[in-house]
């Protein structure tokens, strides 16, 4: 059995074509007592997984994102080539960079609806005050979509699996959210128990649920509109990560 696996691992992007050394059996297995006398073989390990750079190779690559409806396509953001898009599983790769203006680039999500639609976010500073990129068209050509954010290092964190043109990121350590596809954005800073948020993640099932890493755990169960603790016995502090199951 063959396993397609890409492994984005140090700024590298990998690809292995995994194949069992054997197949599974079907078959009960039977146990075999050795004798007493004879020492039981030493069998050295097979390996089944073989790794090959694929690129790109256009600095290190900070984010990937994997078409949820076409896994074989790609896109890569790069430390300062801009972006990616592979179409063949990693195999080959073109730039994509038709209106992005900051070419650093560290976060990408991708609309799970609607796949043509991608945001691409980079770090800003005095250099650029372009952070936020949004595509229509698979990448083909990109435009800002900034108004409302700070020009500094922003993320996006989260995109409604169901009400998609909802998203969340985070600018600056706060949490701004859009309902207009990234056209605007508002800060939810003032309804937080804390300012900073470190990192987020939305319910899938129910998107209006949000956990947000503070200095400690909270979540809001009306899409950001309020807040609320959650203790938990022994829970570190602050938090830096979350999952939803």
């Amino acid at each position: 059995m063959r396993i397609r696996v890409v492994l984005w691992v140090t700024g590298l992007l990998l690809v292995s074509a995994c194949e069992s050394a054997t197949p599974p059996s079907t078959s009960s297995p039977t146990a075999i007592a050795a004798p007493s006398s004879t020492p039981l073989p030493t069998i050295a390990p097979t390996p089944i997984r073989v790794w090959k750079s694929y690129g790109p190779y256009g600095g290190y690559i900070r984010a990937l994102a994997i078409d949820p409806t076409q896994p074989s396509v790609l896109y890569a953001g790069t430390s300062g080539s801009g972006l990616y898009k592979s179409t063949d599983g990693g195999e080959s790769w073109r730039a994509v960079n038709v209106g992005v203006t900051n070419l650093g680039i560290h976060a990408l999500a991708i609309d799970p609806v609607r796949p043509n639609i991608v945001y691409a976010s980079g770090a800003g500073g005095a250099n650029s005050k372009d952070i936020l990129f949004k595509t229509t068209n698979g990448g083909e050509s990109w435009r800002v979509v900034n108004t409302g954010l700070a020009a500094v290092d922003v993320k996006v964190a989260a995109i409604d699996p169901i009400t998609p043109t909802t998203l969340y990121l985070l600018n600056d350590g706060r949490l701004f959210k859009s309902t207009n596809d990234g056209e605007t954005w508002i800060n939810l800073r003032d309804r937080m128990p804390y300012p900073e948020v470190l990192a987020l993640v939305i319910d899938p099932k129910h998107p209006a649920n949000l956990y947000a890493a503070q200095n400690g755990m909270t979540r809001s169960a009306d899409g950001g509109e309020t807040w609320q603790f959650l203790r938990f016995t022994g829970a570190p502090s602050p938090v830096s990560a979350w999952a939803v199951d």
